[in-house]
């Protein structure tokens, strides 16, 4: 059987926020003496129109599938019994506490610091159609030569007592089968699942040997705390051409080049700063944390996974 080692496997479901939208809660005619603006009252405090909407529009891809009336009811409800919680801290004098002023400091940085951030992001990238037909020409797998494979997977976690044994065995099989019989006996624990994913869909580390492997054949990866075992079922190409891809395509370089962007400022804004760090603190030596703006600048960002693109072709 083929062995392909890796680390471990990337979640390519990574870390970037789902696109906000703005789902706009409609209002029927009324008297003109009613405030319109304002959603509801709790004890006189105004929950507004404007709140309800961000609360919604924060929710992301979950508010597109849901019906908009009983959503925005359920939202509603929701911003009133916090609102009522509120007020009961406030009469409580829970905001003086110093674990609560600490918390509502770090809220409010990091509002202030996705704000700047999706400031940055707005900024239009451009792309031209030689761009897109690089990247339609460099991943073959994902567009002319896309697939869907059926695909069983078993995932073991090795310890220290059996990773030889399971190293030995899973080298030599060469049935999914026979290989969970043996798993069985050995009393290992394992978890076995039945897919059926197109290209887009798979991690790129499992999909190189999903793509080598034939019907029927077994494959495998070692990662650091165990394996992953595939025997593939079915493949059925489903190619995507570059007029179809095109708007997938230059979403996710759209993506690609606002976060570069952002690494860039952060990168530029911590050189110009002057960042001193206690003794206990200070960053490893040879690490350059300058160069790592990753985790903040990709929790910021809108989201255009190509993969998202894709799955409107299926």
């Amino acid at each position: 059987m083929r062995g392909y080692q890796q680390m471990r496997l990337a979640n390519t479901d990574r870390l970037l926020p789902v696109l906000l939208m703005t789902v706009l809660v409609g209002c029927s005619e009324s008297s003109p003496k009613e405030n319109t603006q304002v959603a509801a009252k709790v004890n006189d405090q105004e929950i507004t129109v404007h709140q309800l909407n961000l609360a919604i529009g924060s929710m992301g891809e979950k508010a597109l599938s849901a019906d908009k009336k009983a959503l925005q009811t359920a939202v509603l409800n929701n911003m009133i019994i916090q609102t009522l919680m509120e007020q009961e801290a406030e009469k409580a004098d829970l905001d003086r506490e110093p674990y609560v002023m600490q918390a509502m400091e770090a809220a409010k940085r990091r509002v202030l610091a996705s704000a700047y951030m999706q400031q940055i992001a707005t900024i239009s990238p451009s792309i031209t159609q030689e761009d897109i037909e690089k990247y339609y020409a460099a991943n073959t797998d994902l567009f002319a030569n896309r697939k869907l494979f059926v695909y069983e997977q078993v995932t073991v976690q090795s310890d220290s007592d059996n990773v030889e044994a399971v190293d030995k065995k899973v080298r030599q099989t060469q049935s999914l089968t026979d290989f969970t019989d043996w798993l069985q006996k050995k009393s290992i624990p394992y978890s076995l699942l039945t897919q059926a994913k197109t290209s887009e869909n798979i991690s790129q580390n499992l999909l190189k040997p999903l793509s080598t492997l034939d019907v029927g054949q077994v494959g495998f990866l070692k990662l650091d705390d165990g394996f992953v075992v595939i025997e593939v079922k079915d493949k059925q190409p489903q190619p995507v051409g570059l007029e179809m891809a095109t708007p997938a395509i230059k979403q996710h370089l759209q993506q690609q080049q606002q976060t570069a962007q952002i690494q860039q400022t952060v990168s530029s804004l911590k050189s110009a700063a002057m960042i001193e760090y206690s003794k206990s603190f200070e960053p490893n030596n040879g690490s350059d944390t300058a160069e790592s703006p990753e985790p903040v600048a990709t929790d910021m960002i809108q989201e255009s996974y190509i993969e998202k693109g894709l799955q409107g072709l299926e």
